[in-house]
């Protein structure tokens, strides 16, 4: 029986795989056939096929640095793998063996994580899709009243599965093109369960801000909290497209949110033609006195929210005293 080895830069045999079984694939995401760690490797590098004749070839997948000859500088997309004719990927090597090496432990790949596995099901991604569209709509007829609470439903949930059907969308070209699988569903579960924290995380700056205005260790812990999540999602995704390079998506995303929560800090006390509180009250419906600070913040809550409403009742006003003068 013939095999196919990895053997690393040391000359150790770290991956091994029954010619027999191909096609297979080689890379450093722990998904591949055949995992082959190293700087200069792709998650997913490229595919061993048998060609109609018999003969093992080993093709470039996405946007790897290309294969060559152990000792050769040339690179190339496509080789032959023969016993006599090894290919260099990285500073590993495949190599084709008539009888497996025996005095050397092989390193397996790793199993698939089991989130993972759980965002990879059908029933669960159309599942997060009919959340997505549910919570839309319950925003939109519960937070837009009016004589027209149906259509503006389908208007906020068409246009939060439209949102993140782009955002979802990004991530799966991505994914694409630079490790040959796009992973939507995958991802869409991620954003997801990833905009229901961040939709409950917003909920409470907003009641901080209505009910505790200037409580600043309050909204600089929730501002924080606010980061957490958006670096939580860009590690999620990352790690959707692949499960190797832990330690580099952890950077990124790290790096991402204290960008955010450094940026978001800077900003927070701008006050110009859109207030966070005015804001934030107009979307707030009644509530436990007992969460008031005191009776003044209460009385001052009230106040703002009254206003607002006032302001949201003269602006149709306004336009049909328009519409009429125009006319």
């Amino acid at each position: 029986m013939s095999w196919i080895e990895v053997v690393d830069a040391n000359g150790r045999v770290v991956a091994r795989r029954a010619a027999e079984g191909v096609p297979c694939t080689v890379g450093s995401a722990l998904d591949n056939t055949l995992l082959i760690e190293g700087p200069d490797v792709a998650p997913y590098h490229a595919r061993i096929d048998r060609e109609a004749d018999g003969r093992l070839t080993v093709t470039v997948l996405g946007q790897s640095s290309g294969l060559q000859r152990p000792g050769a500088p040339e690179l190339a997309m496509f080789l032959a793998l023969t016993p006599s004719a090894p290919v260099a990927v990285g500073g590993s090597v495949i190599r084709l063996v008539d009888e497996a090496t025996r005095d050397v432990s092989v390193v397996a790949s790793g199993p698939e994580p089991r989130w993972r596995e759980f965002v990879s099901r059908r029933p669960v991604q159309w599942g997060a899709a009919a959340l997505l569209a549910i919570s839309g709509a319950a925003i939109g007829y519960f937070t837009m009243p009016g004589s027209e609470r149906a259509v503006n439903a389908l208007a906020v949930a068409v246009a939060l599965v439209l949102a993140e059907c782009a955002w979802v969308g990004l991530w799966a070209i991505t994914g694409r093109i630079r490790h040959g699988r796009a992973r939507f569903g995958e991802h869409f579960v991620v954003a997801t369960a990833i905009a229901i924290v961040g939709w409950a995380v917003a909920e409470l700056e907003s009641w901080q801000q209505f009910l505790l205005p200037g409580a600043g260790a309050a909204a600089t812990v929730l501002l924080a909290v606010t980061a957490v999540v958006w670096a939580l999602a860009i590690l999620l995704h990352l790690r959707v497209m692949n499960q190797a390079h832990w330690q580099k998506h952890v950077r990124i995303a790290a790096g991402f949110g204290v960008a955010l929560f450094v940026m978001v800090l800077a900003v927070r006390d701008y006050q110009g033609p859109w207030s966070s509180d005015i804001e934030f009250s107009a979307v707030l419906k009644p509530f436990a006195r007992v969460w008031a600070s005191s009776p003044d913040q209460f009385g001052e809550s009230l106040t703002k929210l009254r206003g607002q409403l006032d302001k949201d009742d003269e602006e149709p006003a306004a336009t049909v005293a328009e519409d009429t003068a125009g006319s």
